[in-house]
């Protein structure tokens, strides 16, 4: 509760000293600047999927379908040269890497430039110090589409965000889509909690294929571990699963997930690290064998 209670405060703080900014309109953040979404959304609310157009060289540069390599962290405003190296090491092999409260600083755009190709999207939640924070996709492969949607915390105001991208898988005419979600935290009711699940699901819903959900959901209650599983029957979504199970708790409950469809997962493990206060989930997948038919 102590843990809670301090980053209610933190966040408060920060907001009242005028450090953290919270633009008036949602963006996301590329490489190359201030960017929307492939098919011209910024916004998820309301948006079509597009049809997978899926040319030669997109089933020559799509992800591998026998082997998909995710990596999922909450690396909780870590920006220290440590935590640099940490990330560095731990994205060695990784095809999609997913972040939450990442800190878009100069080093880490180097890193993912250097490691991804440009292939990164930061989904503003606010701007601290000129410098944006927000929910974090990168990839090696270029997505056919992404959007994303903010929704403010009812207690603290400062937002959360969802980046929804979707990616050719080589060899097929099937794309696979990746929602990189951060809950709300601070409200022991559930209503803006559902109410955010509702936005992400109008979007993913819309996609029959391959289906990765990954992120911080802020489940530490028994009433909210209860939404997000009927969130993934609803897709048609299952939870990866830890033989070791080492992802972080609060109140007894674990609040990082993986959840997949139309895969197999091959291999999962969650990594302790003492640099943030989540510990980050790495997760090979192949495509599953109904999905085969499709290559």
């Amino acid at each position: 509760m102590g843990r809670h209670n301090l980053r209610i405060c933190c966040a408060v703080l920060l907001l009242l000293s005028g450090c953290v900014s919270i633009p008036a309109s949602h963006f996301t953040v590329g490489q190359d600047g201030y960017i929307c979404s492939v098919n011209g959304e910024c916004l998820c609310e309301n948006a079509v999927l597009p049809d997978r157009y899926i040319d030669a060289a997109a089933q020559v540069e799509g992800l591998d379908p026998d082997r998909i390599v995710l990596l999922n962290w909450n690396s909780h405003k870590e920006t220290g040269l440590q935590w640099l190296q940490e990330l560095q090491r731990m994205i060695s092999g990784v095809d999609l890497l997913t972040l939450q409260e990442g800190v878009l600083t100069s080093e880490l755009r180097g890193l993912l430039s250097d490691g991804y190709g440009g292939n990164w999207i930061l989904a503003n939640a606010f701007t601290q110090s000129d410098v944006h924070t927000g929910v974090l996709t990168a990839s090696r492969v270029q997505p056919d589409f992404f959007c994303s949607f903010r929704f403010a915390e009812p207690i603290i105001v400062v937002p959360k965000t969802v980046l929804i991208s979707r990616y050719p898988l080589a060899g097929t005419t099937e794309t696979l889509m990746l929602a990189n979600m951060h809950m709300v935290n601070f409200s022991f009711a559930t209503r803006a909690y559902r109410e955010q699940l509702r936005n992400a699901f109008d979007l993913i819903s819309q996609h029959q294929g391959p289906l990765l959900i990954a992120g911080d959901f802020n489940s530490w209650s028994d009433e909210r571990q209860i939404i997000i599983q009927h969130f993934a029957d609803a897709l048609g979504a299952e939870s990866v699963k830890f033989s070791v199970d080492g992802r972080t708790t609060f109140f007894g409950h674990v609040v990082d997930h993986v959840f997949y469809r139309g895969l197999e997962p091959i291999e999962s493990v969650a990594l302790p690290v003492t640099i943030s206060d989540h510990n980050p989930m790495r997760v090979t997948f192949r495509l599953a064998g109904d999905m085969f038919a499709w290559r």
